[in-house]
């Protein structure tokens, strides 16, 4: 394996073809991929495809015999096998067959006419993420000659390996997903991995929309219904009459959406394509504002557009609906259309009800479409103009821009009549199990104010999540105004100071080339033999440390690696994994963690917290080519509107309901660190202002910085009903105010045998002690923030540690112990959390959000949902 087929001549491809007709049931592969020289030669199994056999997903076992390709009107096709694959030398033998087996057979697809396979007939004898691309390329003309020996009718595609083994090495998911395509004569469409779903279950509901989607079309029926018809308003006199009409008519419900040009309306260039509404299924009207494609402009002015779409829109009782219609909001408030109010009150957003009602799945406009209503995809000529990535929508030809438009405001007014239904039909389950009346806890457009919440999804939708967009959409607009020269001054002293210190750290292991951004050199100085050679020859410095922690988003315990001899040390090469299967970490945590023992490992901590700041918030400039001027394209000042404000944007879409902030990150400018960085600020010789400091008031204004005390802890006490957390919570000090939870925690876990009074007192005076006691203060705050999030003993330990606390991981863990035997309750609650991912699968909070699960055998996955149970509420 390792031929670039692509080079062949006919005659040399036509043997290629031979080699798979024979049904070749094992070959030798030499791997040529230099990562892979290690494997070459390695002898594996070579697996022809076969149909799907029910007794292997009914018993467990396969009817004996052999497995060739045969013909088979459906042919389901894969990245490659596993070791399961592998043992009984089937293809989709696997968990993840056993669950397509499962979802066909509920979608109605006949199973004994379904061929399966895989671009990739063997297993591979190393853990690998994504097909090398010569591998990818000789797999494309063994499947080419798979398709003419089965001749399907219908071809379903798993994941974006096996898409672009088919449809070439730019196709992605995202372009084909919900397209019917056609490859070899037969009908196509492309979903996800299977694997995908089983590692990530919460993903399985949007799988199984794209299933269902496919069953459709194998059964015959249409899967794009057609695009909708519209009408292009460019004059004055066209939208008058339609306005007039509709007037008349008493039309007060719109679907609506713009196209524009832009980041946001602020923007000198910026400007309005069009604007559609949709107020009847299967027809819209696009008010065209303006086309840079054909100069056309709306006759006489924007501005009459906007008087007529005001008589329309901006009356009493108007409904506005959306699809993140928080987004198009601000260019129709610029233009002079306030809806706010209509959309607010009275209206609806699909993609945030879609994300009430599922919080774990894609809640784009073509996902929620294709899932929930009957009209197919209709953006395929947008989709191909558009990954040509210097193509905009405002380059998009009329016609089809347009007809784009209104599809979008008629997918968007179907979906509306769905959700509604869907929320409605939840809130009436609610009043079943509690034997009310739906109607007397429907808080909706009721004018006053309610005694009691009452924690439906429809309460909640439209009490909470509609009308905070108003909140929203100030906050967007009206964004942070910015010091520019302050910005400016802090970029170039972040930059001097991270040279520095790059300097110091070369200087002192004596490699003035060593790239600290390098994983594997940093990997090799921290913790590689005192003296080894890299891949030159040049003899290099390791200092021999012991790793804390493997890679990964939940990085596993270096020590638990080491006794389960997943890992060991060896005298040449340092530390050792079978085909570096764990990796050590090389995180700032696990650097100030080590800090201790190693000044080099102390200065790829500032390293790494400097460089986080500039990363993050203070980029450095580009040059203009045409002028030679610096010019900022990202970071805070890429970001500075013309006004010298940043605006950022705000998000509902996190699995919790939390909001999340992007395009900047404004909720997480950092803060926790000043300290540490005004201490590597120092060592340098420079004073380092808080990035904070650049944002400041308007004139006539104040900034005002509000906080609430331990939220997350009282809202804990109160949920799992904990009188010995509350009593700790609402305890008053002598000069009445509250007493903090987590100074009363430090004494509690550190037996320190004083009153919390007396370890406030001397915790914020100067004396020796108080060092040590705001350090201990820090290890109690990480305890009791650390277990509601279900941080483990050695995790909690680590983050201790890093404050300057010396404690092992067993201290951690008996941390946790006394937390829960004082907070009896909270750990009923957190028990009680755990369990409902199994049953009854989700759990809410008070105000009637939910988080879903769906229950997988990966037992890693489970652990992971259940630490997501239990900080939900």
């Amino acid at each position: 394996m390792g031929t670039d087929v692509s080079t062949l001549t006919s005659a040399d491809r036509s043997k290629y073809f031979n080699r798979f007709l024979k049904v070749m049931l094992t070959r030798t592969i030499a791997f040529t991929t230099p990562k892979l020289k290690s494997h070459a030669e390695t002898l594996v199994t070579w697996i022809p495809g076969h149909k799907m056999y029910r007794d292997l997903y009914t018993t467990g076992r396969a009817i004996p015999g052999v497995y060739r390709p045969e013909k088979a009107k459906i042919m389901v096709i894969g990245k490659m096998l596993g070791k399961e694959e592998d043992r009984v030398r089937l293809h989709w033998a696997g968990p993840a067959g056993q669950f397509i087996y499962r979802v066909f057979k509920e979608k109605g697809i006949n199973t004994d006419d379904v061929y399966c396979t895989n671009i990739i007939k063997f297993n591979p004898p190393f853990d690998i993420n994504s097909i090398p691309k010569v591998w990818l390329n000789e797999a494309s003309f063994f499947i080419e000659a798979e398709i003419k020996l089965v001749q399907p009718e219908y071809i379903l595609i798993f994941g974006a390996d096996a898409l672009k083994a088919l449809f070439g090495t730019r196709a992605t998911l995202h372009r084909y997903a919900g397209r019917c395509l056609e490859y070899g004569g037969a009908k196509v469409m492309v979903v996800s991995n299977p694997a995908d779903i089983l590692r990530n279950p919460e993903k399985e509901p949007g799988f199984l929309g794209d299933i269902q989607v496919f069953a459709n079309l194998s059964q015959g029926k249409d899967v794009a219904m057609g695009k909708c018809t519209y009408e292009a308003l460019k004059t004055e006199s066209e939208l008058c009459a339609v306005v007039d009409k509709l007037l008349e008519e008493g039309a007060d419900n719109f679907a609506m959406d713009c196209e524009w040009l832009g980041e946001n309306p602020h923007e000198r260039k910026a400007h309005l394509l069009t604007v559609q509404f949709c107020c009847k299924e299967g027809h819209a009207y696009v008010v065209v504002m303006q086309s840079d494609v054909s100069g056309i402009k709306f006759d006489p002015s924007p501005s009459r557009a906007a008087y007529h779409l005001r008589r329309l829109l901006c009356r009493p009782n108007v409904k506005i609906s959306g699809h993140n219609f928080r987004a198009d909001l601000k260019w129709l408030v610029a233009a002079g259309v306030d809806i706010r109010r209509q959309f607010s009150d009275n209206g609806f957003d699909t993609m945030l009800a879609d994300h009430a009602l599922q919080e774990t799945i894609k809640h784009d406009l073509t996902s929620c479409t294709l899932r929930n209503t009957d009209k197919g995809r209709y953006d395929h000529e947008v989709v191909d103009l558009l990954a040509d990535r210097n193509t905009r929508h405002a380059d998009i030809p009329d016609n089809i821009l347009w007809q784009y438009a209104a599809d979008d405001a008629d997918a968007t007014f179907r979906l509306v009549k769905f959700y509604e239904m869907e929320l409605w039909k939840a809130h009436v389950e609610y009043a079943n199990a509690h034997d009310v009346d739906p109607d007397s806890i429907n808080l909706r457009g009721k004018g006053v104010k309610c005694k009691e919440w009452i924690p439906t999804l429809w309460n909640l939708f439209f009490e909470i999540i509609m009308r905070v967009n108003l909140s929203i959409h100030e906050i967007e607009m009206e964004g942070f105004l910015t010091d520019r020269k302050r910005m400016t001054s802090m970029v170039e002293s972040f930059a001097v100071v991270s040279a520095k210190l790059l300097e110091r750290l070369r200087h002192k292991i004596g490699d003035p080339h060593f790239n600290v951004h390098s994983h594997p050199q940093s990997i090799m100085l921290l913790f590689g033999p005192p003296e080894y050679a890299d891949v030159n020859g040049n003899i290099k410095m390791g200092l021999g440390l012991t790793p804390v922690k493997a890679t990964g988003k939940r990085g596993e315990l270096w020590s638990k690696l080491i006794r389960k001899g997943l890992v060991w040390k060896t005298e040449e090469h340092g530390w050792c994994s079978p085909d570096m299967g764990y990796r050590p970490s090389t995180t700032s945590e696990v650097c100030g963690i080590l800090a201790d023992q190693s000044d080099e490992a102390a200065l790829i901590r500032d390293i790494r917290y400097v460089d986080q700041i500039c990363n993050n918030f203070l980029r450095k400039p580009t040059n203009d080519p045409n002028t030679g001027e610096p010019v900022y394209l990202s970071g805070l000042l890429g970001l500075q509107a013309e006004d010298g404000r940043i605006r950022t944007c705000i998000s509902q879409l996190t699995k919790t309901g939390r909001w999340k902030s992007s395009r900047p990150n404004l909720q997480n400018i950092p803060k926790g660190r000043e300290g540490d960085l005004a201490a590597i600020f120092r060592t340098e010789n420079m004073s380092e202002p808080p990035l904070r400091s650049c944002f400041m008031a308007a004139e006539g204004n104040v900034l005002i910085e509000a906080d609430f005390k331990s939220a997350e802890m009282f809202t804990l006490a109160y949920i799992a009903g904990d009188d010995a957390m509350k009593a700790d919570l609402s305890t008053l000090d002598e000069d009445g105010e509250l007493v903090s939870l987590h100074s009363t925690m430090a004494v509690e876990l550190f037996k320190l045998g004083i009153t919390v009074g007396e370890f406030d007192k001397v915790r914020k005076g100067d004396s020796p002690e108080a060092h040590k006691f705001s350090g201990l203060r820090v290890a109690a705050k990480s305890v009791n923030f650390g277990i509601p999030y279900q941080r483990g003993g050695p995790a909690i330990a680590r983050e201790v540690r890093r404050e300057g606390v010396d404690c092992s991981d067993d201290d951690g863990q008996i941390w946790v112990d006394t937390w829960y035997a004082r907070y009896r309750k909270n750990a009923e609650f957190i028990k009680k959390c755990k369990s409902a991912v199994y049953n009854p699968c989700y759990v809410d909070t008070p105000w009637g959000r939910r988080r879903r699960f769906s229950v997988t055998e990966d037992e890693g996955v489970m652990k992971g949902l259940e630490r997501e149970s239990s900080n939900f509420p």
